[in-house]
Protein backbone atom coordinates (compact mmCIF):
# COMPACT_ATOMS: atom_id res chain seq x y z
CA UNK A 1 0.00 0.00 0.00
CA UNK A 2 1.29 3.13 -0.96
CA UNK A 3 1.64 6.22 2.06
CA UNK A 4 0.51 8.96 1.54
CA UNK A 5 1.39 12.93 2.68
CA UNK A 6 -1.31 14.05 4.31
CA UNK A 7 -2.54 16.71 1.77
CA UNK A 8 -2.75 13.77 -0.26
CA UNK A 9 -4.99 11.85 2.00
CA UNK A 10 -6.92 15.19 2.23
CA UNK A 11 -7.37 15.32 -1.50
CA UNK A 12 -8.62 11.86 -1.80
CA UNK A 13 -11.07 12.37 0.86
CA UNK A 14 -12.82 15.64 -0.56
CA UNK A 15 -12.70 13.39 -4.04
CA UNK A 16 -14.82 11.23 -2.72
CA UNK A 17 -16.89 13.53 -0.61
CA UNK A 18 -18.03 16.25 -3.30
CA UNK A 19 -18.58 13.74 -6.38
CA UNK A 20 -17.07 16.47 -8.44
CA UNK A 21 -14.25 18.57 -7.57
CA UNK A 22 -10.60 19.05 -8.60
CA UNK A 23 -7.33 19.15 -7.27
CA UNK A 24 -5.12 22.18 -8.46
CA UNK A 25 -1.69 20.34 -6.94
CA UNK A 26 1.30 21.72 -8.09
CA UNK A 27 3.26 19.92 -10.40
CA UNK A 28 5.18 17.46 -8.48
CA UNK A 29 3.06 17.03 -5.48
CA UNK A 30 1.31 13.57 -6.69
CA UNK A 31 -2.01 14.43 -7.83
CA UNK A 32 -2.04 11.32 -9.70
CA UNK A 33 -1.65 9.01 -6.51
CA UNK A 34 -4.27 11.18 -4.76
CA UNK A 35 -6.60 10.29 -7.10
CA UNK A 36 -5.66 6.58 -7.65
CA UNK A 37 -6.11 6.18 -3.74
CA UNK A 38 -9.77 7.52 -3.91
CA UNK A 39 -10.50 5.95 -7.17
CA UNK A 40 -9.41 1.97 -5.02
CA UNK A 41 -12.35 3.45 -2.82
CA UNK A 42 -15.09 2.84 -5.09
CA UNK A 43 -16.81 -0.37 -6.06
CA UNK A 44 -15.02 -2.45 -8.71
CA UNK A 45 -18.27 -2.70 -10.64
CA UNK A 46 -18.32 1.17 -11.37
CA UNK A 47 -17.65 2.05 -15.41
CA UNK A 48 -14.37 4.34 -15.43
CA UNK A 49 -12.88 7.03 -18.20
CA UNK A 50 -9.55 8.18 -17.70
CA UNK A 51 -8.70 11.05 -20.02
CA UNK A 52 -5.67 12.08 -20.21
CA UNK A 53 -2.77 13.35 -22.58
CA UNK A 54 -1.18 10.39 -24.32
CA UNK A 55 2.40 10.49 -23.12
CA UNK A 56 0.54 10.59 -19.45
CA UNK A 57 -1.60 7.50 -20.19
CA UNK A 58 1.74 5.38 -21.13
CA UNK A 59 4.07 6.77 -18.56
CA UNK A 60 1.85 6.48 -15.82
CA UNK A 61 -1.54 5.64 -15.82
CA UNK A 62 -1.20 2.49 -17.90
CA UNK A 63 1.31 1.63 -15.16
CA UNK A 64 -1.00 2.29 -12.56
CA UNK A 65 1.78 4.59 -10.75
CA UNK A 66 2.08 2.33 -7.67
CA UNK A 67 -1.87 1.10 -7.08
CA UNK A 68 -3.25 -2.42 -8.36
CA UNK A 69 -5.97 -1.40 -10.48
CA UNK A 70 -6.25 -3.90 -12.48
CA UNK A 71 -9.86 -5.37 -11.69
CA UNK A 72 -11.38 -2.04 -12.19
CA UNK A 73 -13.49 -1.52 -15.68
CA UNK A 74 -11.25 1.32 -17.00
CA UNK A 75 -11.02 3.00 -20.62
CA UNK A 76 -8.22 5.05 -21.13
CA UNK A 77 -8.29 8.15 -24.00
CA UNK A 78 -6.35 11.00 -24.82
CA UNK A 79 -8.13 14.84 -25.68
CA UNK A 80 -7.50 14.33 -29.07
CA UNK A 81 -9.46 11.34 -29.02
CA UNK A 82 -12.31 12.43 -27.45
CA UNK A 83 -12.64 15.11 -30.04
CA UNK A 84 -12.23 12.76 -32.97
CA UNK A 85 -14.57 10.14 -31.56
CA UNK A 86 -18.61 10.31 -31.08
CA UNK A 87 -19.00 7.58 -29.67
CA UNK A 88 -17.74 8.47 -26.56
CA UNK A 89 -21.29 10.73 -26.08
CA UNK A 90 -23.32 7.93 -26.34
CA UNK A 91 -21.26 6.01 -23.30
CA UNK A 92 -22.30 5.69 -19.79
CA UNK A 93 -19.41 6.06 -17.57
CA UNK A 94 -19.43 5.96 -13.46
CA UNK A 95 -16.36 8.28 -12.49
CA UNK A 96 -14.57 10.11 -15.21
CA UNK A 97 -11.10 11.43 -14.00
CA UNK A 98 -9.78 14.37 -16.08
CA UNK A 99 -6.02 14.50 -16.12
CA UNK A 100 -4.64 17.94 -16.73
CA UNK A 101 -7.83 19.10 -17.10
CA UNK A 102 -6.69 22.50 -17.61
CA UNK A 103 -6.92 20.83 -21.72
CA UNK A 104 -10.53 21.81 -21.66
CA UNK A 105 -10.66 25.55 -20.44
CA UNK A 106 -11.69 25.65 -24.70
CA UNK A 107 -14.94 27.56 -24.67
CA UNK A 108 -15.76 26.19 -28.01
CA UNK A 109 -12.61 23.00 -28.38
CA UNK A 110 -14.31 19.57 -29.69
CA UNK A 111 -12.97 18.02 -26.34
CA UNK A 112 -14.38 20.69 -24.22
CA UNK A 113 -17.89 20.06 -25.87
CA UNK A 114 -17.70 16.28 -25.60
CA UNK A 115 -16.40 16.12 -22.46
CA UNK A 116 -19.12 18.62 -21.22
CA UNK A 117 -22.31 15.49 -22.30
CA UNK A 118 -20.23 12.49 -21.26
CA UNK A 119 -19.78 14.18 -17.73
CA UNK A 120 -23.28 14.88 -17.57
CA UNK A 121 -23.76 11.45 -16.75
CA UNK A 122 -21.55 10.56 -14.13
CA UNK A 123 -21.75 10.66 -10.84
CA UNK A 124 -18.10 11.23 -10.13
CA UNK A 125 -16.39 13.15 -11.82
CA UNK A 126 -12.72 14.23 -10.70
CA UNK A 127 -10.18 17.58 -12.36
CA UNK A 128 -6.48 16.93 -11.98
CA UNK A 129 -3.60 19.93 -12.81
CA UNK A 130 -1.20 22.09 -11.27
CA UNK A 131 -1.91 24.72 -13.85
CA UNK A 132 -5.55 25.61 -13.90
CA UNK A 133 -5.33 29.59 -14.86
CA UNK A 134 -3.66 30.37 -17.76
CA UNK A 135 -5.22 34.01 -18.89
CA UNK A 136 -7.72 34.31 -16.46
CA UNK A 137 -10.15 32.99 -13.71
CA UNK A 138 -12.63 31.86 -17.10
CA UNK A 139 -9.91 29.29 -17.62
CA UNK A 140 -11.24 27.65 -14.41
CA UNK A 141 -15.05 28.89 -14.98
CA UNK A 142 -14.96 27.11 -18.16
CA UNK A 143 -13.15 23.55 -16.33
CA UNK A 144 -15.83 23.66 -14.03
CA UNK A 145 -18.98 24.04 -16.43
CA UNK A 146 -17.54 21.19 -18.78
CA UNK A 147 -17.23 19.32 -15.71
CA UNK A 148 -20.99 19.65 -15.04
CA UNK A 149 -20.71 21.58 -11.65
CA UNK A 150 -24.01 23.05 -10.90
CA UNK A 151 -22.66 25.99 -9.66
CA UNK A 152 -20.82 27.26 -12.76
CA UNK A 153 -23.77 26.61 -15.11
CA UNK A 154 -24.53 30.19 -16.41
CA UNK A 155 -23.56 30.98 -19.71
CA UNK A 156 -20.13 32.95 -20.70
CA UNK A 157 -20.95 35.65 -21.43
CA UNK A 158 -22.51 35.94 -17.79
CA UNK A 159 -19.55 34.86 -15.85
CA UNK A 160 -17.54 37.67 -17.94
CA UNK A 161 -19.83 40.78 -17.49
CA UNK A 162 -20.39 39.70 -13.93
CA UNK A 163 -16.70 39.53 -12.73
CA UNK A 164 -14.92 41.41 -15.56
CA UNK A 165 -14.06 44.45 -16.62
CA UNK A 166 -14.11 43.57 -20.38
CA UNK A 167 -13.43 45.66 -23.59
CA UNK A 168 -14.74 45.01 -27.04
CA UNK A 169 -12.98 42.52 -29.60
CA UNK A 170 -14.53 43.32 -33.33
CA UNK A 171 -14.49 39.81 -35.00
CA UNK A 172 -16.50 40.24 -38.16
CA UNK A 173 -18.12 43.85 -40.04
CA UNK A 174 -21.20 43.94 -37.11
CA UNK A 175 -20.46 41.43 -34.83
CA UNK A 176 -17.85 41.86 -31.30
CA UNK A 177 -17.37 39.69 -28.86
CA UNK A 178 -16.39 41.01 -24.91
CA UNK A 179 -12.72 39.96 -24.08
CA UNK A 180 -12.05 40.28 -20.08
CA UNK A 181 -9.72 42.67 -19.58
CA UNK A 182 -9.46 42.76 -15.53
CA UNK A 183 -11.49 41.35 -12.69
CA UNK A 184 -13.77 43.24 -10.65
CA UNK A 185 -12.01 43.84 -7.54
CA UNK A 186 -14.77 43.79 -5.46
CA UNK A 187 -15.65 40.48 -6.76
CA UNK A 188 -12.43 39.34 -6.30
CA UNK A 189 -12.54 37.26 -3.19
CA UNK A 190 -16.27 35.85 -3.29
CA UNK A 191 -15.35 34.59 -6.74
CA UNK A 192 -12.39 32.93 -5.25
CA UNK A 193 -14.79 31.53 -2.66
CA UNK A 194 -17.00 29.85 -5.15
CA UNK A 195 -14.09 28.40 -6.61
CA UNK A 196 -12.66 27.21 -2.88
CA UNK A 197 -15.89 25.04 -2.68
CA UNK A 198 -15.14 22.95 -5.49
CA UNK A 199 -11.02 22.30 -5.97
CA UNK A 200 -8.49 22.11 -3.23
CA UNK A 201 -5.42 23.91 -4.44
CA UNK A 202 -1.41 22.66 -3.12
CA UNK A 203 1.30 24.61 -3.95
CA UNK A 204 5.01 22.37 -3.30
CA UNK A 205 6.23 24.94 -0.81
CA UNK A 206 3.21 24.18 1.31
CA UNK A 207 4.20 20.43 1.75
CA UNK A 208 8.01 19.84 0.57
CA UNK A 209 11.34 21.22 1.62
CA UNK A 210 12.92 21.53 -1.68
CA UNK A 211 16.58 22.31 -2.45
CA UNK A 212 16.98 25.95 -4.02
CA UNK A 213 15.57 26.94 -7.20
CA UNK A 214 17.66 29.39 -9.25
CA UNK A 215 16.28 31.18 -12.31
CA UNK A 216 19.12 33.13 -14.53
CA UNK A 217 18.50 34.63 -17.71
CA UNK A 218 21.29 35.23 -19.66
CA UNK A 219 21.56 37.85 -22.71
CA UNK A 220 23.40 36.75 -25.74
CA UNK A 221 24.39 40.67 -27.69
CA UNK A 222 24.50 40.35 -31.29
CA UNK A 223 20.97 39.46 -32.59
CA UNK A 224 19.69 42.89 -33.19
CA UNK A 225 20.31 43.06 -36.59
CA UNK A 226 18.77 45.14 -39.68
CA UNK A 227 17.07 41.82 -40.77
CA UNK A 228 15.26 41.34 -37.52
CA UNK A 229 13.92 44.85 -37.37
CA UNK A 230 12.92 44.92 -40.86
CA UNK A 231 11.23 41.84 -40.15
CA UNK A 232 9.73 42.36 -36.98
CA UNK A 233 8.63 46.12 -37.64
CA UNK A 234 7.35 44.23 -41.25
CA UNK A 235 4.62 41.73 -39.37
CA UNK A 236 3.96 43.84 -36.25
CA UNK A 237 3.22 46.86 -37.74
CA UNK A 238 0.96 46.08 -40.77
CA UNK A 239 -2.51 46.47 -41.00
CA UNK A 240 -3.24 42.71 -41.46
CA UNK A 241 -2.75 41.42 -38.04
CA UNK A 242 -5.47 43.00 -35.89
CA UNK A 243 -7.30 39.48 -34.35
CA UNK A 244 -5.50 38.07 -31.47
CA UNK A 245 -4.84 34.88 -33.20
CA UNK A 246 -3.12 36.60 -36.20
CA UNK A 247 -1.18 38.94 -33.58
CA UNK A 248 0.07 35.67 -32.01
CA UNK A 249 1.16 34.49 -35.53
CA UNK A 250 2.97 37.43 -36.72
CA UNK A 251 4.84 37.66 -32.95
CA UNK A 252 6.07 33.74 -33.55
CA UNK A 253 7.83 35.37 -37.09
CA UNK A 254 9.47 37.66 -34.69
CA UNK A 255 10.19 34.96 -31.99
CA UNK A 256 12.01 32.97 -35.35
CA UNK A 257 13.65 36.30 -36.25
CA UNK A 258 15.20 36.98 -33.26
CA UNK A 259 17.28 33.81 -33.71
CA UNK A 260 18.05 34.47 -37.39
CA UNK A 261 15.43 32.84 -39.42
CA UNK A 262 11.95 32.47 -40.38
CA UNK A 263 9.64 30.33 -42.29
CA UNK A 264 7.97 31.98 -45.10
CA UNK A 265 4.77 30.63 -47.02
CA UNK A 266 6.51 29.61 -50.02
CA UNK A 267 9.31 26.85 -48.53
CA UNK A 268 9.18 24.46 -45.78
CA UNK A 269 12.61 24.83 -45.06
CA UNK A 270 13.28 28.15 -42.91
CA UNK A 271 14.90 31.24 -44.78
CA UNK A 272 18.36 31.52 -42.40
CA UNK A 273 20.06 35.10 -42.57
CA UNK A 274 22.01 35.69 -39.08
CA UNK A 275 24.03 32.95 -37.59
CA UNK A 276 22.50 32.91 -34.52
CA UNK A 277 25.03 33.64 -31.62
CA UNK A 278 22.88 32.16 -29.05
CA UNK A 279 24.06 28.69 -30.22
CA UNK A 280 27.68 29.49 -29.53
CA UNK A 281 26.68 30.84 -26.18
CA UNK A 282 24.50 27.22 -25.27
CA UNK A 283 27.80 25.59 -26.58
CA UNK A 284 30.11 26.68 -24.28
CA UNK A 285 27.30 26.95 -21.40
CA UNK A 286 26.92 23.37 -21.72
CA UNK A 287 29.99 22.06 -21.91
CA UNK A 288 31.01 24.03 -18.87
CA UNK A 289 28.15 22.34 -17.00
CA UNK A 290 28.87 18.82 -18.04
CA UNK A 291 32.07 19.05 -16.41
CA UNK A 292 30.69 18.97 -13.64
CA UNK A 293 27.17 17.06 -13.88
CA UNK A 294 26.34 14.31 -15.69
CA UNK A 295 22.52 15.15 -17.31
CA UNK A 296 21.10 18.57 -18.84
CA UNK A 297 17.52 18.93 -19.93
CA UNK A 298 17.44 21.36 -23.23
CA UNK A 299 14.59 22.84 -24.08
CA UNK A 300 13.41 24.10 -27.60
CA UNK A 301 10.58 25.21 -29.61
CA UNK A 302 10.87 25.22 -33.68
CA UNK A 303 12.36 22.75 -35.55
CA UNK A 304 15.08 24.65 -36.63
CA UNK A 305 16.19 25.32 -33.22
CA UNK A 306 16.20 21.75 -32.90
CA UNK A 307 17.79 21.26 -35.94
CA UNK A 308 20.43 23.16 -34.46
CA UNK A 309 21.21 21.59 -31.86
CA UNK A 310 21.36 18.38 -33.25
CA UNK A 311 24.40 19.63 -35.20
CA UNK A 312 26.60 19.93 -31.74
CA UNK A 313 28.64 17.00 -31.25
CA UNK A 314 26.60 16.48 -27.94
CA UNK A 315 24.97 13.05 -26.83
CA UNK A 316 21.27 13.52 -27.04
CA UNK A 317 17.99 11.62 -26.51
CA UNK A 318 14.75 12.58 -26.83
CA UNK A 319 13.47 9.19 -24.98
CA UNK A 320 13.51 10.03 -21.42
CA UNK A 321 13.81 6.56 -20.13
CA UNK A 322 16.71 6.52 -22.26
CA UNK A 323 18.21 9.93 -20.24
CA UNK A 324 17.43 8.05 -17.19
CA UNK A 325 19.19 4.94 -17.86
CA UNK A 326 21.59 5.22 -20.13
CA UNK A 327 25.27 6.74 -18.49
CA UNK A 328 26.55 7.52 -22.28
CA UNK A 329 23.10 10.16 -23.08
CA UNK A 330 23.84 13.63 -21.28
CA UNK A 331 21.14 15.76 -22.79
CA UNK A 332 17.85 15.21 -23.36
CA UNK A 333 16.04 17.13 -25.81
CA UNK A 334 12.42 18.21 -25.01
CA UNK A 335 9.93 20.59 -27.27
CA UNK A 336 8.56 23.10 -25.18
CA UNK A 337 5.25 22.17 -23.70
CA UNK A 338 5.58 18.79 -24.49
CA UNK A 339 6.26 17.53 -20.91
CA UNK A 340 2.77 15.82 -19.48
CA UNK A 341 4.05 12.89 -17.00
CA UNK A 342 7.60 13.27 -16.92
CA UNK A 343 9.06 12.52 -13.80
CA UNK A 344 12.55 13.66 -14.45
CA UNK A 345 14.23 14.57 -10.72
CA UNK A 346 16.75 12.84 -11.11
CA UNK A 347 18.48 15.90 -13.04
CA UNK A 348 18.86 19.38 -11.74
CA UNK A 349 19.40 21.61 -14.86
CA UNK A 350 17.13 22.64 -17.42
CA UNK A 351 18.11 25.37 -20.24
CA UNK A 352 15.68 26.77 -22.40
CA UNK A 353 17.30 27.34 -25.91
CA UNK A 354 13.66 28.37 -27.01
CA UNK A 355 10.48 28.61 -25.75
CA UNK A 356 7.29 31.01 -26.40
CA UNK A 357 5.34 33.81 -23.91
CA UNK A 358 3.27 31.07 -22.12
CA UNK A 359 4.35 30.73 -17.58
CA UNK A 360 2.18 27.88 -17.80
CA UNK A 361 4.08 25.62 -20.00
CA UNK A 362 7.50 27.44 -18.53
CA UNK A 363 6.02 26.17 -15.15
CA UNK A 364 4.70 22.43 -16.55
CA UNK A 365 8.68 22.13 -18.36
CA UNK A 366 10.41 23.52 -14.71
CA UNK A 367 8.13 21.26 -12.91
CA UNK A 368 9.86 18.09 -14.62
CA UNK A 369 12.54 18.18 -12.23
CA UNK A 370 10.56 20.24 -9.35
CA UNK A 371 9.11 17.04 -7.53
CA UNK A 372 9.20 15.32 -4.72
CA UNK A 373 12.59 12.89 -4.46
CA UNK A 374 14.42 16.25 -6.33
CA UNK A 375 18.12 16.23 -3.49
CA UNK A 376 20.03 19.07 -5.51
CA UNK A 377 19.80 22.21 -6.08
CA UNK A 378 18.28 22.99 -9.70
CA UNK A 379 19.59 25.51 -12.19
CA UNK A 380 17.71 27.14 -15.09
CA UNK A 381 19.07 28.97 -17.40
CA UNK A 382 17.12 31.32 -20.08
CA UNK A 383 18.88 32.24 -22.78
CA UNK A 384 17.58 35.64 -24.71
CA UNK A 385 18.51 37.08 -27.69
CA UNK A 386 19.25 40.98 -26.10
CA UNK A 387 16.86 43.32 -27.71
CA UNK A 388 14.85 41.40 -29.36
CA UNK A 389 10.85 40.20 -28.48
CA UNK A 390 12.66 37.31 -26.78
CA UNK A 391 13.12 40.11 -24.16
CA UNK A 392 9.38 40.75 -23.73
CA UNK A 393 8.66 36.80 -23.85
CA UNK A 394 10.90 36.07 -20.50
CA UNK A 395 9.16 39.21 -19.13
CA UNK A 396 5.69 37.59 -19.60
CA UNK A 397 6.97 34.25 -18.19
CA UNK A 398 8.02 35.91 -15.40
CA UNK A 399 5.32 38.51 -14.49
CA UNK A 400 2.93 35.49 -15.40
CA UNK A 401 0.88 37.74 -18.24
CA UNK A 402 -2.35 36.90 -20.13
CA UNK A 403 -1.80 36.64 -23.94
CA UNK A 404 -3.73 40.59 -24.31
CA UNK A 405 -1.26 41.96 -21.57
CA UNK A 406 1.98 40.35 -23.95
CA UNK A 407 0.25 41.63 -26.69
CA UNK A 408 -0.53 44.79 -25.88
CA UNK A 409 3.45 45.29 -24.35
CA UNK A 410 4.72 43.91 -27.86
CA UNK A 411 2.53 46.27 -30.41
CA UNK A 412 2.45 49.24 -28.17
CA UNK A 413 5.97 49.27 -29.76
Amino acid sequence: MITLFSHQEEGYKRLLEHKRYCLFFEVGTGKTFTALAALTKLPKSYKILIVAPTRAIKGVWAVQDGYDISDYDITYTSYEKIARDKTFTKNRYDVIILDEVHKIKGKTSKSSKRISVVTQYATYVWGLTGTPIANSYADIYLIFKHMGIEEFEMSYDEFISYYYVTRPLKVSYNYSIQLPVQPKYQLVDSLLKRIGRHSMTVRMSDCHDLPDIIYTPRYIDGMNTKQYKDIFNGIIKTDMYEETLTKLGAISKARQAANGYFYDLYSKEPVVFEHNKKLDYYQDLLEGYLEETTKVIVVYFFKEDLRELQELEFNYTFDPVEFKNNDAINVLLLQYGQCEALNLQFCNHIIFYTYDYSYLKFEQMVGRIKRIGQENKMIVDILINNNTIENKVWYAIKHKQTTDEFLKGVLSE
